[in-house]
C-alpha cells in the first residue's frame, strides 16, 4: 500500500511538472487574460486555451509588438512562472491595472530588458528555490511594491534594481553588490537572510528592519532621506550594524544603531529617539554656514547619545539639542548653535545677528537684500540662520506691491514684520519650509501666502501676533517646540498641527480651511478658552499620560 501511495505521488508531481508551458505574447496591445495573445511559440498562430498560471513561463520578444505605443495590460491577480522580456521592439509597456493592492503573482524569475517599459503595482514573488531579478536598471514602477513571500525562495539580484518599495517578508535576498534605487521604502522582516554586500541603496522615505542575526548591512552604503524638509522620514534600524549612512532632509532615527560612518549632510535635521545610542567608527557632521546639520532629541529635554571610541569628531555649522557625546573620541563643534542640554562637546558658538530686509522685491536667498541695519547699505554675506533676528520694516520697500518669496529652506529666530507700512506680498514656494525658532509678528499691510512653517523654539515663551492677517490658503503650521506660544490676533491658515509644547489662544479665534489637529508625542497643554475654532476636520488627538 505504501508503494502505491508513493507511485501516485510521483505520477501527480510528474503531471504537475509536465503541465508547465511556455507562453509567448503576440498581437501587440491587449489584456493578459485574452487568450488570442498567448501563442505556443514565438510569433506563432496556435494559441493556449487558458491564461498562464504559476508554472508557466511567459515571454515577450521580437514578435510580440509591431508598432510604437503598444501595451500589455495586466489585471489584478494575474500570475506566471517566470516573466521574460528580451529583444522586444517599439518600446512597448507592461501596465499593471488597479492600485497598490492589485497583485501580480510571479513564481519564477523576473528578467526584463530595458527596451520594455513597465509600471507594476504589487509584485508578489511566490516561488521557491533560486530566483533571479534582472531589469537592466529600468524602474519597475515608482510606486511598485516588490514583495518576497516564500520562505523557500533564494533571490539573487543580477543588476541595478529600481522600484518604489522593496519588502523582504520571507526567504533569502542577495544584492550581489548591485545598486538598489528605491522611491519609498525598504522593509526587512525578522529571521530573513538578507545580504546587501557592498551595494548602494537609496531610501527616501522609510527603512524598517526587524532585528535578525541573518541581516548583513555592514558593508552597505545607504543614502537615507530626501532633501525636502516638508515631511520626516523614519529610520527604524532596530539596533543593526550598518556600513556608511548618509542622512539628508528631515529624519527620525527610532532606535540605537551602529555604523562604520555616520554622515549628516548639510541641511539635514536628524531627530533621535530619547535614550538611544548611535555608535560610529567615525561621525562626519559638516554643515555649511547657511545649511546646518541639526541634531536633536525627538523628546525635548531627554538626551540621546553619540558614541565614538577613538579619534576626533570635527563638527562644524551644527545645531545641537539634548546631545550627549561619549566614548574615547574628542567631539568638537565649531560655529555651532548650542540649543541646550548638550554634554561631552567642545562647542565654539555662533553669535546671533540682526537681518533687515532692504531693496523691495526679491527672494529670501538674495544676499543683497539683507542689511545689517534698518535701511542700511552694508549687507550680510549669508542668509539668516536659526539664531538670527529678521526684520521687515518701514525701510524695506520703496514702492507698494513689492513681493518677497521664500525660495529656499529658511530659518530664523524671530520674524518681525509688524512695522511694514505699505501693501506688499509675502509668499513661500511649496517645496520649501520656514523654520521659526522664536516668535512671529505679522503686519496688516501685507498679503501672505505661506506654505509649511515649523515652530521650533527652545525658549520658555514665544508670541504669534497675526494682526488678524490670513496666512495663506496653503499655509500649514506645525508646533514641535516645548515653548508656550501665546496667540495675539485671530489665526487663519489651512492647517494647524500640534505635536509638542503649550499653546494659549487668549480668546482669539482660529480658522482653518482644512484641519486643526492635536497629537502630542511628548506632552503639552492647549488652552482654547473663549475661542471659536472653525475647521473642516478637527482631531482632539492624543495626549500621552
Amino acid at each position: 500500500m505504501k508503494h502505491s501511495k508513493l507511485l501516485l505521488l510521483f505520477i501527480f508531481c510528474l503531471t504537475q511538472y509536465a503541465s508547465a508551458t511556455d507562453y509567448f505574447w503576440v498581437g501587440g496591445t491587449g489584456y493578459w487574460n485574452e487568450l488570442e495573445h498567448w501563442a505556443t511559440t514565438s510569433g506563432g498562430s496556435t494559441f493556449h486555451t487558458s491564461e498562464p498560471d504559476s508554472l508557466d513561463d511567459v515571454y515577450f520578444d521580437v514578435n510580440s509588438f509591431d508598432a510604437p505605443g503598444q501595451i500589455c495590460y495586466i489585471p489584478d491577480s494575474s500570475m506566471c512562472g517566470s516573466i521574460i522580456a528580451q529583444g522586444v521592439l517599439h518600446e512597448p509597456k507592461l501596465e499593471h491595472e488597479g492600485n497598490y493592492v492589485s497583485k501580480f503573482f510571479v513564481y519564477g524569475d523576473i528578467l526584463l530588458s530595458d527596451e520594455i517599459d513597465r509600471n507594476f503595482k504589487y509584485i508578489a514573488m511566490k516561488g521557491s528555490g533560486a530566483i533571479s531579478i534582472a531589469t537592466e536598471g529600468r524602474s519597475l514602477g515608482g510606486g511598485t511594491f516588490l514583495v518576497m513571500q516564500n520562505e523557500e525562495m533564494v533571490v539573487n539580484l543580477q543588476d541595478t534594481l529600481r522600484v518604489g518599495n522593496l519588502y523582504v517578508n520571507a526567504g533569502e535576498f542577495y544584492s550581489n553588490g548591485h545598486y538598489i534605487d528605491l522611491n519609498s521604502r525598504l522593509y526587512i522582516f525578522s529571521d530573513q537572510t538578507v545580504d546587501m554586500g557592498s551595494s548602494r541603496i537609496d531610501i527616501p522615505l522609510k527603512l524598517q528592519v526587524f532585528e535578525s542575526e541573518f541581516i548583513d548591512l555592514s558593508n552597505t552604503t545607504i543614502y537615507f532621506g530626501y532633501e525636502s524638509l516638508t515631511s520626516t522620514r523614519q529610520f527604524a534600524g532596530d539596533d543593526e550594524d550598518y556600513g556608511t549612512l548618509y542622512f539628508l532632509g528631515s529624519v527620525h532615527i527610532t532606535s540605537s544603531n551602529s555604523y562604520q560612518d555616520f554622515i549628516g549632510l548639510p541641511g539635514s535635521v536628524i531627530a533621535f529617539a530619547a535614550g538611544s545610542t548611535q555608535i560610529a567608527t567615525q561621525f562626519h557632521l559638516q554643515g555649511t554656514i547657511d545649511s546646518l546639520v541639526t541634531l536633536l532629541s525627538y523628546e525635548t529635554g531627554s538626551e540621546f547619545y553619540l558614541e565614538q571610541n577613538a579619534g576626533t569628531v570635527a563638527g562644524q555649522y551644527l545645531s545641537l539639542t539634548d546631545c550627549h557625546a561619549q566614548g574615547g573620541a574628542t567631539f568638537n563643534a565649531f560655529d555651532t548653535y548650542d540649543q541646550g542640554n548638550n554634554s561631552g562637546w567642545n562647542i565654539s558658538p555662533f553669535q546671533p545677528e540682526e537681518y533687515f530686509w532692504i531693496g523691495g522685491s526679491g527672494n529670501w536667498s538674495d544676499i543683497e537684500h539683507w542689511a545689517t541695519t534698518s535701511g542700511g547699505t552694508t549687507t550680510h554675506v549669508t542668509p539668516p540662520s536659526q539664531i538670527d533676528q529678521v526684520y521687515f520694516d518701514q525701510n524695506s520697500f520703496n514702492t507698494g506691491n513689492a513681493e518677497v518669496i521664500i525660495d529656499v529652506n529658511a530659518s530664523c529666530e524671530d520674524l518681525n514684520m509688524s512695522t511694514i507700512d505699505q501693501a506688499m506680498t509675502f509668499s513661500q514656494n511649496n517645496s520649501v519650509v520656514l523654520n521659526i525658532y522664536g516668535s512671529l509678528w505679522l503686519s496688516e499691510q501685507a498679503d501672505y501666502s505661506f506654505d509649511q512653517i515649523f515652530f521650533r523654539s527652545t525658549e520658555a515663551e514665544e508670541t504669534i501676533s497675526t494682526s488678524n492677517a490670513h496666512m495663506g490658503p496653503q499655509s500649514d503650521l506645525e508646533f514641535i517646540s516645548a515653548a508656550l506660544f501665546a496667540l495675539e490676533g485671530d489665526l487663519t491658515a489651512r492647517e494647524v498641527f500640534f505635536t509638542q509644547g503649550d499653546f494659549n489662544s487668549n480668546g482669539y479665534d482660529i480658522n482653518t480651511n482644512f484641519s486643526f489637529e492635536i497629537y502630542f508625542v511628548n506632552g503639552g497643554n492647549i488652552d482654547l478658552s473663549n475661542s471659536t475654532i472653525t475647521t473642516q476636520h478637527y482631531d482632539g488627538g492624543y495626549f500621552p499620560e
